[in-house]
């Protein structure tokens, strides 16, 4: 039985109430563009602008990031390329437009109807098209594929939490992964994960986390001096940054905050929730502790002004901030992983040369945690009396600090090297 074929006549015959209906809010809505993008007209700049070489899709902000290695690496080697990028989530294009100048435009990716996806693949009409990550999305490949455009899926991740619902439906993706011309894995694990689910093992290559390369040389020091002025971070202080935390590690961490001043270790932390959604319910929660605090958009809004002598919590409430408050911090904690979520990319600091604390949930980064374990610049706390007594050590012995920060970078360089440039030259390979 064709699985694709059954899917693709599911999504149509839906789309056929559906797409008269994206019609009507796209005519009606304050951001007509939205719409149109999900409805597979793309961008008019866009289609304007084909055809492209290729087309880099990725789901979010996190995947932007990979998207961004990439195509770096595929314009140092051929300048010439046609390239243009789409995201799935409105905070992952709008992060692609901070991040690609007008060279390579950015679009919101369309729904996967056969509807949306015929009219993408004709505007677009890409010679490669390279899905990052997990972006599956049988539709627009099987048209893409019936158009004579290559496909490729890079730096491929299964997390741990998707791969038991892709392997038991082994009969749909083995149809849609052989679709692929080219299969770049993060890690054997993951290159496992995808053999299980129905891909031709000796098509899977693995070539190692493309963000990672990226991150190499991304740190700015001066960005980061300039950034600690701005928002008044306070020198007489350890500063630690709290990054992407989830669910109630903020709990956890106000707690290590708590008994750090019983210690006599003056501390300043930064809060960074991974969705802005959580930012109210940490003020309300530091409200409750009669702590004081300011947010990152109230000390912006009073730049140039002290700020209370007291504060001892910067609450992020603004995206794109993360990886350069990373750069301020003396230790950095990296969330999502006293919680079972996965964890979030432990990397990012270690490029800053920060020792990195995390939790014991990093499924999803689990080949940095063992390497920055191995290494000595990453160790992981199992709750908030830990991460306390991991942070007293760091931050007492300045000298053991400085060690665990290099040590963390040597980590990094050691999974990223070439991660990016291997998999800019398989793609290259077909152009």
């Amino acid at each position: 039985m064709n699985w694709i074929r059954t899917y693709s006549l599911l999504t149509g015959v839906t789309a056929l109430l559906g797409d008269p209906a994206l019609a009507l809010v796209e005519r009606f809505s304050k951001k007509p563009s939205i719409w149109s993008s999900r409805r597979g007209k793309l961008l008019a700049d866009i289609s304007q602008r084909a055809p492209f070489d290729i087309w880099m899709h990725g789901a979010s902000v996190g995947e932007m990031a990979a998207v961004k290695a990439l195509t770096e690496k595929i314009q140092e080697k051929r300048p010439e390329t046609r390239i243009m990028v789409s995201a799935f989530t409105e905070s992952g294009f709008s992060h692609g437009k901070r991040l690609f100048n007008e060279n390579i435009p950015v679009a919101l990716f369309p729904f996967d109807y056969p509807q949306a996806a015929l009219r993408a693949a004709s505007l677009v009409s890409p010679r490669i098209f390279c899905s990052v990550e997990t972006e599956i999305w049988p539709n627009l490949l099987w048209t893409l594929k019936h158009k004579g455009t290559k496909l490729s899926l890079l730096n491929a991740r299964i997390s741990a939490d998707s791969f038991p619902s892709y392997k038991r439906f082994r009969f749909f993706f083995r149809e849609v992964l052989g679709l692929l011309d080219i299969i770049c894995a993060i890690s054997r694990l993951d290159k496992k994960r995808l053999f299980a689910m129905g891909a031709n093992a000796q098509l899977v290559e693995v070539c190692g986390n493309a963000k990672y390369e990226y991150l190499i040389n991304r740190p700015d020091k001066k960005k980061a001096r300039d950034m600690a002025k701005m928002l008044s971070i306070p020198s007489n202080r350890y500063v630690v940054v709290a990054g992407s935390i989830r669910g109630l590690e903020y709990r956890q961490i106000y707690q290590c905050a708590e008994q750090l001043q019983t210690l006599g270790i003056e501390t300043f932390f930064i809060l960074v929730p991974r969705h802005l959604e959580r930012v109210q319910e940490i003020k309300d929660f530091l409200s409750k502790k009669g702590e004081s605090f300011q947010t990152l958009t109230e000390r912006l809004k009073h730049r140039g002004r002290t700020p209370p002598p007291d504060c001892q919590f910067l609450v992020v409430d603004e995206m794109g901030w993360l990886f350069d408050l990373y750069g301020l911090c003396d230790v950095a904690f990296v969330g999502g992983s006293l919680v079972p979520k996965g964890g979030q990319n432990i990397m990012e600091p270690a490029a800053w040369e920060r020792p990195v604390l995390f939790g014991p949930h990093t499924e999803n980064f689990q080949d940095a945690a063992e390497a920055l374990t191995a290494q000595g610049g990453g160790f992981m706390v199992r709750d908030h009396r830990e991460l306390t007594d991991r942070l007293k050590t760091l931050l007492s012995e300045e000298q053991y600090r400085k060690e665990a920060g290099a040590c963390s970078r040597k980590a990094l360089l050691r999974l990223g090297d070439g991660a990016a440039t291997r998999q800019a030259e398989r793609l290259l390979e077909f152009l």
